[in-house]
């Protein structure tokens, strides 16, 4: 409490960074909506594999990556103590296993569960919509309500109130939800930019790992996925550990995610509806000959 206490005990929240979480907020809730249902109308998708994505996001996100980070963190072993100490080992860690749960685990939904419901291509685009609109929602949304929350709550009464409110031994998980809450504008807008950036990336990352499940011949496209996305994680956890300027790495970030998008929707279109036969050699070669060209 005293630390919280010694760094913003006589600092003010901005009003401008007040309204720009408040903008985080609506931004995050309203846009990946406003975005699936505008998609499923262009692209003539069903409602379906929108629930796939959804799905899958409770749980790889919330259910098995929670519970991984448990035995490995948080469970006394050897490997528990070299994660935690390791700056290197902790950043590899924190880039590499959740790459891989999201990775294997879409997988196995496309696999045993879209495509034997739904053998369109649009089942990518819209289960992609669906995993990266909710963590959208989860991680930008739902982030940015608790810190207005707070940042109003001290505005009403005032930091060492809100502190007293908080159990003493959960105080240091709350550091950096002030260190947000008593930033500049500028740092929010940052956070905003990031949520969109991981948006992109994990539509592109589903419809990558989708798409590897259509034929043998494409079954590397599923590891390029997985390394990219270790990608974008290692940005953003370095930025996290403050070992890089997130100031000057998320835009980094965000111009990479555009790049991703880029060329899943240029696989997506190129797509065919998957013949029962498991013939994909058209879509194959006219896929390789748009990249090429």
């Amino acid at each position: 409490m005293e630390q919280i206490l010694d760094l913003y005990g006589n600092a003010q929240i901005s009003n401008a960074t007040g309204k720009a979480l408040f903008l985080m907020l609506i931004f995050c809730f309203i846009a990946p909506v406003v975005i699936t249902w505008i998609t499923k109308e262009k692209s003539n998708g069903k409602i379906f594999p929108i629930f796939i994505g959804v799905i899958g996001y409770f749980i790889l996100a919330q259910i098995i990556e929670p519970l991984i980070h448990i035995v490995f963190l948080y469970f006394d072993h050897p490997f528990q103590k070299w994660i935690v100490n390791n700056f290197v080992c902790r950043v590899l860690y924190s880039a590499i296993i959740p790459a891989l749960i999201a990775g294997i685990g879409k997988f196995f939904l496309y696999k045993y569960l879209s495509l034997k419901k739904d053998k369109d291509r649009s089942v990518s685009l819209m289960s992609a919509m669906g995993y990266s609109s909710i963590e959208m929602i989860f991680n930008g949304a739902f982030l940015a309500l608790s810190l207005y929350s707070v940042a109003s709550l001290i505005a009403s009464t005032s930091l060492t109130e809100v502190l007293q409110g908080i159990p003493q031994e959960s105080l240091n998980n709350y550091l950096s939800l002030f260190d947000t809450i008593y930033s500049p504008a500028s740092f929010v807008y940052l956070l905003i930019l990031e949520k969109i950036a991981v948006f992109m990336i994990q539509c592109s990352h589903s419809i990558f790992v989708y798409f590897s499940v259509f034929d043998q011949k494409w079954k590397k496209l599923f590891f390029v996925s997985i390394f990219l996305q270790i990608i974008s994680n290692l940005i953003l956890v370095l930025c996290e550990e403050e070992a890089i300027s997130c100031y000057v790495f998320i835009p980094v970030l965000f111009v990479y995610a555009l790049i991703l998008l880029y060329f899943a929707i240029k696989l997506y279109k190129t797509g065919i509806k998957i013949k029962a036969d498991n013939d994909y050699s058209d879509f194959f070669k006219e896929y390789k000959r748009d990249v090429q060209a």
